[in-house]
């Protein structure tokens, strides 16, 4: 069983105020004050399974129209007696709630696929569009029935707002024909539902009539004249009317709701529900929550599990990232966990946890821990916890305890949770610490699932030599004596006592006293664990950062690699574009052909001049094939490089074509090459084909070979190409400056400039700064096969 002790010391009562604040209704609110653990598996597996669906919906769904559902229980339950009325209000209510059954049902059916549990529970909803538009057609916004509620209703407001008006004409005819000492105010006015005119209390003999009311000061009082009286009494007489055919128009509605009654308690129940799952899911995508998985072989295993209350106050507070998530399992390698560690260190916060947890799940509540946290389902949960001392039933904190304990000893078996706080404590620790043994022994032999928190030394070893029962301590700093508040598994804690009041200002002669009681082997103890703690940190510190720098690693990898798909695409495409266009231009070639012998043969030229022409036409066709074909090899020669040496010429696409291979590492595969004024690191797995030889560089895909040159002390590398595109006018033409001064002493003969075709501004201006450089001889646009007006071909005055 779970007690109502165990549910009070874990404060799960506020686990339910927080869920309460997310729910819609007073339905749900009735639902979440009531929420406790569930009594079998099957029925915690299954709303688990529902509020994994719900938080699926609330953080990546369309929103679910379930505003504005209204507790209409009462007015069912009048409604149930034969010839009741329901007042408008009361339809009101209904006609929200009939609209939210409404589009939940329809929500549901277009997202059956998606959501089939929560659709399955939406199936005992049943809409009433009908009954809706019917309350929509009698009742209006503000509470009122509508003229358009009948015909007769109708008509009656029609007569009484002529009658009315017509009485408002003739008193204010009246008012105008008395006298200012005989009129109060000229305003007519209601009293008890009859038109009055203000009179002087000193005057009222003036206006024959009867008297309705006095104004607080009793110098006024409010007459219905005697010549008005019949026309008063006729409104109402119609007033009562209406109100009769109001009451008719109720009591038929009420009966129709009588007639679907069953159909809407049987909504408000799975409303409530689905009101009670909408602000469970809400809670747990607020606070990053999960609903996990059920563990049936009593296993509990919490992975980056935080507090829910930590939480809320951390995040009132502006800090919610400082809470510590925790990681801690007990029920598979062992049946008893021993937590240790300084006094604030978090170890009741840590036992304190897994019980809440717990308690929330049993209690289909999703919770703030990683994807991979397991809770086992557990018959009952026993919690001791903090001072219990009785002054009513005159018992010392040590009694309480130990009568809670042997509670606990006799009643708890395999299927059971035991929570203990600082176990054996308020007594003689010699004692206090055997009796602890005993009963952790106690309940491990019965396989009880244990988790204590002790200062006791002689029970870290205890649980050393105990199969079932594993040490677990609280990191605590030695360096700034402060607890990190973080679980570590496997070793045992010290309490720092001695070191935590030296630093809260305990006199150092003290401190030195006590060393010397506490014993010499007590403390080599307690500075090998404390070694011990500290070496694991070390080797923890070292554990994230080399972590940290795989995963960056990683991610610049798969950057990387991203980068180069889109370079080389982008080649693709090129290449693609120009044996597009080679092609349209070898089809003009031809056409150019049959077009200069038709010519000619029209001229009636000579053999001879025919045979020229065409020997010339063919050249230029062949030259056409050949750039063509060199596009061509050099989009399908892609064939995979295991091996190359240093000197050898490769084509690497993502630098444009050849470049030649300075270094090598055939441990990783990488190869080092020339680019530029760039050196850099590439994979085999970029190049595509060898060169054998340190030979001179061709010309490949329009490019020229390198030339160097030395000034002073150094030496420059100068390609026969230089690539502005993407820059602004500011960044090109410096750079285009400084390359036209790199090639001129290089003796370069010919240099491209790659502008781009974009807006034809950065080509305009390189032009302009061409026109006038004297370092030039002469520039033109490319040809098509040179890269059309992308680029711009130098000749040098060298």
């Amino acid at each position: 069983m779970i007690d109502a002790h165990t549910i009070e010391v874990l404060e799960f009562d506020k686990v339910r105020e927080i869920v309460s604040g997310y729910t819609i209704s007073a339905l749900g609110r009735e639902r979440v004050a009531a929420l406790a653990p569930l009594d079998n598996v099957g029925n915690i597996r299954e709303e688990l399974s529902r509020v994994a669906e719900f938080l699926e919906l609330v953080s990546f769904g369309d929103p679910l129209p379930i505003r504005g559902i209204k507790d209409v229980r009462s007015a069912l339950e009048r409604c149930s007696v034969e010839g009741a009325m329901l007042e408008p209000q009361d339809f009101l209510d209904l006609g929200d709630t009939l609209g939210v059954i409404r589009k939940l049902t329809a929500y549901f059916a277009s997202h059956r696929e998606k959501y089939p549990l929560l659709t399955r529970l939406a199936k005992e909803l049943e809409a009433h569009p009908e009954m809706e538009a019917t309350i929509g057609r009698v009742v209006d916004p503000g509470g009122e029935v509508k003229d358009s509620a009948s015909k007769a209703l109708r008509q009656i407001r029609r007569d009484i707002e002529a009658r009315r008006a017509s009485l408002r004409s003739e008193l204010d005819a009246l008012l105008k024909r008395l006298p200012d000492q005989v009129v109060r105010e000229r305003l007519v006015t209601l009293r008890n539902g009859r038109y009055v005119i203000p009179i002087r209390e000193n005057q009222r003999g003036r206006v024959e009539g009867i008297v309705h009311d006095q104004s607080q000061s009793g110098a006024t009082v409010f007459v219905e004249p005697l010549t008005t009286l019949e026309r008063n009494n006729q409104i109402r007489q119609l007033e009562l009317a209406e109100q009769r055919e109001i009451g008719r128009i109720l009591r038929e509605l009420t009966t129709k709701i009588r007639d679907i009654r069953e159909s809407l308690m049987a909504g408000m129940r799975t409303l409530g529900e689905l009101d009670v799952l909408y602000a469970k899911a809400s809670y747990g995508a607020n606070f990053k929550s999960i609903a996990p998985k059920l563990n049936e072989q009593g296993c509990t295993r919490i992975i980056e599990g935080r507090h829910p209350l930590l939480c809320v106050r951390y995040r009132q507070e502006g800090h919610e990232e400082d809470v510590v998530p925790l990681d801690i399992e007990v029920g598979a390698a062992f049946d008893t966990l021993l937590i240790t560690g300084p006094n604030a260190g978090g170890k009741t916060v840590a036992l304190k946890t897994m019980g809440l947890l717990t308690l929330m799940v049993l209690s289909g509540l999703p919770i703030p821990a990683g994807e991979k946290t397991e809770i086992a389902v557990y018959r009952g949960i026993y919690a001791d916890i903090g001072d219990e001392q009785s002054i009513e039933n005159d018992l010392s904190t040590f009694s309480s305890r130990a009568r809670r304990l042997a509670r606990i000893c006799r009643n708890a078996d395999s299927d059971t949770l035991v929570l203990l706080v600082e176990i054996g404590s308020s007594t003689d620790p010699d004692e206090g610490s055997a009796l602890a043994m005993a009963a952790l022994e106690h309940l491990t032999r019965r396989g009880v699932r244990t988790i204590a928190t002790t200062h006791h030394g002689r029970l870290k070893a205890f649980a050393h030599e105990h199969a079932r029962i594993e040490n677990g301590s609280m990191q605590f700093d030695r360096e700034t004596l402060r607890p990190s508040f973080r679980f570590r598994p496997g070793i045992p804690g010290s309490s720092y006592a001695l070191e935590i009041a030296e630093r809260l200002g305990m006199p150092s002669e003290i401190i030195e006293r006590a060393t010397t009681y506490a014993g010499t082997d007590a403390r080599q103890l307690e500075d090998l664990i404390g070694e011990l703690e500290r070496v694991r940190q070390e080797y923890e510190t070292k554990s994230r950062r080399l972590e940290h720098a795989i995963s960056e690693h990683e991610r610049l990898s798969a950057e990387y690699e991203e980068k180069v798909r889109g370079v080389k695409e982008e080649v693709r495409a090129i290449r693609e574009a120009a044996l597009r266009e080679s092609g349209k231009q070898l089809s003009k070639a031809n056409a150019l052909i049959e077009r200069t012998v038709a010519d000619i043969r029209s001229r009636n030229a000579d053999r001879a001049s025919i045979v020229e022409a065409k020997t010339a036409i063919a050249k230029a066709t062949q030259k056409v094939k050949q750039r063509r074909k060199a596009l061509q090899q050099a989009k399908t020669e892609t064939k995979p490089i295991h091996e190359v040496a240093v000197g050898d010429w490769v084509w690497a696409e993502r630098f444009g074509g050849r470049v030649r291979v300075i270094a090598a590492k055939k441990a990783s595969g990488k190869i080092q090459i020339q680019v530029g004024h760039a050196k850099v690191w590439i994979r085999l797995s970029d190049i595509t084909k060898v060169e054998k030889g340190g030979g001179q560089r061709s010309e490949v895909g329009g490019q020229r070979p390198r030339a160097s040159y030395v000034g002073g002390n150094w030496g420059r590398e100068v390609g026969p190409s230089i690539s502005v595109r993407g820059m602004t006018l500011d960044e090109a033409l410096p750079k285009v400056d400084q390359y036209l001064d790199d090639a001129y002493l290089a003796r370069l003969g010919q240099v491209v400039i790659i502008h781009g075709k974009g807006t034809g501004v950065l080509r305009e201006h390189v032009g302009a700064l061409l026109r006038r450089d004297p370092r030039v001889k002469s520039h033109r646009l490319g040809e098509w096969n040179e890269g059309g007006n992308g680029v711009t071909i130098v000749e040098m005055a060298v």
